[in-house]
């Protein structure tokens, strides 16, 4: 592709308009769109959640209930619910609508510290990834029902039947394990080593596809039905 069109596309992708939210207040730790693509939910520095209106930069809602700062802030599918993970590692449940706290999930003691979070479709499970461990508990309450040592970046599917995880290769050059679990049961659909190294874990929303983010580049494979 010729330098002169590659700038062209390039070009073409720099906004139009940008809208700054709350510039000289508490910095951001994480960001979200909810699914309707009128809110954008901001996690602050000094504990705060906030909801804030697209596009006009518009502050919304705001929950500064917690004085712990939280790292990552995931919505359910429908937009109803929102998870955020604390800096202690704890997380919290908030209804979307009102930013209220409708609980908190205290993290499983296999796990000392929580890297990533992901939520079956309805809300009710989330897999918690930390330190080569995930465990899935109910949303609820805390409940264990499941977990998976030695493997990291839990990722549901988009029917939120099964779960795909990736185990840490071992030193020596080991290539790391796929696996695929049906969440009811906990049955092995499929194992598979792939690659050396996994950084993260991507889904397509039709659930077909698998695309794995390794250093050897971005590799995708069909899911089995």
């Amino acid at each position: 592709m010729a330098e002169s069109q590659k700038n062209r596309e390039l070009s073409a992708l720099r906004p139009k308009k940008k809208t700054t939210f709350a510039k000289g207040e508490t910095e951001t730790n994480a960001a979200a769109f909810l699914p309707n693509g009128r809110n954008l939910i901001l996690a602050r520095g000094n504990g705060a959640i906030e909801s804030w209106k697209l596009p006009s930069g518009d502050l919304d809602l705001a929950n500064s209930d917690s004085q712990i700062e939280a790292k990552l802030v995931v919505p359910t599918i429908d937009g109803t619910t929102l998870f955020t993970q604390q800096c202690d590692s704890s997380l919290r449940r908030l209804d979307a609508k009102t930013l209220k706290e409708l609980n908190r999930i205290e993290t499983p003691k296999s796990i000392s510290s929580v890297e990533h979070i992901a939520v079956s479709p309805d809300g009710s499970l989330c897999a918690i990834s930390g330190y080569g461990h995930v465990a899935i508990v109910k949303s609820d309450t805390g409940e264990v029902i499941h977990e998976e040592p030695h493997h990291h970046h839990g990722q549901f599917t988009p029917d939120g039947q099964r779960l795909v995880t990736a185990m840490e290769s071992e030193r020596g050059g080991k290539e790391s394990t796929l696996r695929i679990r049906n969440v009811a049961d906990w049955s092995l659909v499929v194992e598979t080593n792939s690659v050396r190294r996994v950084f993260s874990l991507a889904i397509t929303p039709n659930g077909r596809w698998l695309f794995v983010v390794a250093p050897s580049g971005l590799l995708k494979a069909e899911l089995p039905e």
